[in-house]
């Protein structure tokens, strides 16, 4: 095939169920109903709203997750709970001796949350699950310490009564309390790999700044009315924030540049307080094997999502790709092989060689990845 040929795209090949494979395949957003002492739970799309996941926490004021669990702060308790991902195992005193905690966040070694006397504690995630090392007074002077949030670098937290943006190193050193300063009684705080967004309580309003503290939007998301935006969550996606008091309290959403904001994403909550959403992973996808003049096996993995899609390219414009059976992915585990069997037209035009592109796209994150792969002659 010469440089002039060009490739061109075919049909959706598949959607792959693997959440039939994996019962755990979904990805979430989480909120803490303070009303009712309750971790609520929906679907990314806002469907499946269960208000009432994992219940008997007191006055769950913050949310977090990770790969495995669910951690949240019982303010009235002063402890902190977690619980699988599937809601079971719930234990309220998974940590004791905080101080009206509030903010929650975690990352692959630690959990973090915010303390009523100015105080950022942290303990330890050893690898049976359990929690060592902890430390109530990690990070000192914070004022009025609401929120925290946390990435590879840095762990970043709301100081509500200056309007600061707190950030230091992951070991505690180096603490700016006024790291972003000009904020409106901040209240709840996350991160990605590019900005750092953060809710404004009386303000009604998300604010994003750069990673590096610079280029401060401060009305990134506005959204009149609503009063105490108690937490924010991001994901690959969209921006999720908790509104304590707009229209019977809610989950309100928008995309991540920060357009169309859904205000009442989930309503009829009771005094949502902290939110948390799962973090999904790019699609993977390997070839096995060698390609022939019929058919190209590939591997094929979505993480743990529900759902992933495969689209096959030839090397001749307006060539179809023929179905792939759904009963190929039934019980080949997370990363199914799956055998992509070309068209009669694809087959011609691969005859005297080619290539032969595969895309699998994760439905959930929106993430791509792509493999090209020469058919010898």
């Amino acid at each position: 095939m010469t440089p002039k040929i060009r490739l061109a795209l075919a049909s959706v090949l598949v959607v792959c169920a693997l959440g039939a494979i994996a019962p755990a395949a979904n990805a979430y957003v989480y909120w803490g109903n303070s009303g009712t002492g309750a971790i609520g739970r929906a679907s990314l799309d806002g469907s499946s709203v269960n208000t009432s996941f994992i219940t008997g926490a007191s006055t769950p004021f913050g949310v977090a997750v990770d790969a495995n669990y669910i951690y949240w702060a019982n303010y009235g308790t002063g402890k902190i709970g977690r619980a699988n991902l599937d809601g079971t195992g719930a234990d309220q005193s998974f940590i004791t001796g905080a101080n009206g905690p509030v903010g929650m966040a975690v990352d692959a070694n630690h959990v973090y949350w915010a303390n009523g006397d100015n105080t950022i504690g942290r303990a330890t995630l050893n690898g049976s699950g359990a929690a060592s090392d902890v430390n109530q007074s990690f990070i000192t002077g914070a004022i009025g310490a609401s929120a925290v949030a946390v990435d590879g670098n840095y762990l970043y937290w709301t100081n509500y009564t200056p309007g600061t943006i707190g950030r230091a190193n992951l070991d505690g050193s180096s603490p700016n309390q006024s790291f972003i300063s000009g904020s409106s009684s901040p209240w709840g705080i996350a991160v990605d790999d590019t900005h750092i967004y953060w809710a404004t309580a009386v303000g009604n309003q998300i604010s994003r700044a750069d990673l590096a503290g610079s280029n401060v939007v401060a009305s990134f998301v506005p959204y009149p009315d609503a009063i105490y935006s108690a937490g924010v969550a991001v994901d690959a996606n969209h921006l999720y924030w908790a509104n304590y008091n707009y229209q019977g309290n809610s989950i309100g959403r928008s995309n991540l540049d920060g357009t169309s904001p859904e205000l009442t994403f989930i309503s009829g909550l009771s005094g949502p307080w902290g939110v948390a959403v799962d973090s999904l992973p790019n699609p993977t996808i390997s070839r096995v094997g060698k390609p022939t003049k019929r058919s190209l096996k590939v591997k094929v993995g979505c993480g743990d999502t529900s759902a992933c899609s495969l689209r096959l390219t030839g090397n001749k414009v307006g060539v179809k790709a023929a179905l792939v059976p759904k009963t190929a992915l039934v019980g080949a585990g997370r990363q199914p092989i799956v055998t992509l069997a070309y068209t009669r037209a694809l087959k011609a035009a691969l005859a005297k060689g080619g290539r032969v592109s595969v895309t699998a796209t994760n439905q959930a994150s929106g993430g791509v990845k792509s493999i090209v792969v020469r058919v010898a002659k």
